[in-house]
């Protein structure tokens, strides 16, 4: 038995639906907007006012069987945040807390799911201890310490190409002269 089970076995929205926090219609709508959003299915209940980020955090920790981290003035290291994709934490909002031989533990504040197991194994190994975090401290730590390129933004890169266009063409019209 694959021991990342109990993470995928009930969905977050159907522990929350059986914990009678929320209908199979609000549970249903949520999904649809985290969908829309790209955000977390937890990120939308706490952001629609249904749970506060401590008590998601208390029901994830109780119905997954997650121990709680707290994160307040953890210094993340920067060799795994390093080591780890950007867009990957940002996606699954996760932090590296350390690294054991070949074992990685990570804060996270909603279930991890099979796409992140996943593409953790792909990048990390084989090996991972998942804690419940806040998901506003998560947030915080992410934007303070994983910096993420923005390439629609940055176009400085397309004025290489430029320059080497430019010289091709000099090139070319010194040798047609």
């Amino acid at each position: 038995m694959d021991p990342y089970d109990r993470f995928t076995r009930r969905s977050l929205r159907d522990v929350l639906v059986a914990d009678g926090v929320l209908t199979n219609e609000q549970a249903d709508d949520l999904v649809e907007s985290a969908y829309e959003t790209s955000e977390p299915f937890g990120y939308v209940v706490v952001e629609s006012g249904h749970l506060t980020p401590w008590e998601l955090m208390k029901r994830i920790a109780a119905s997954y069987q997650m121990p709680v981290v707290p994160l307040e003035g953890y210094r993340l290291p920067a060799d795994l945040i390093e080591t780890v994709p950007a867009t990957l934490l940002y996606q699954h909002q996760v932090l590296p807390l350390g690294s054991f031989g070949q074992s990685w533990t990570w804060a996270c504040a909603t279930p991890p799911t099979k796409d992140l197991i996943d593409s953790l194994r792909e990048h990390c190994g084989p090996s991972h201890f998942f804690f419940v975090g806040d998901m506003t401290v998560i947030q915080r730590m992410l934007q303070d310490n994983v910096r993420v390129l923005d390439v629609t933004a940055d176009d400085a890169w397309t004025g290489v190409f430029d320059a080497g266009e430019e010289a091709v063409r000099e090139e070319v019209g010194d040798e047609a002269s």
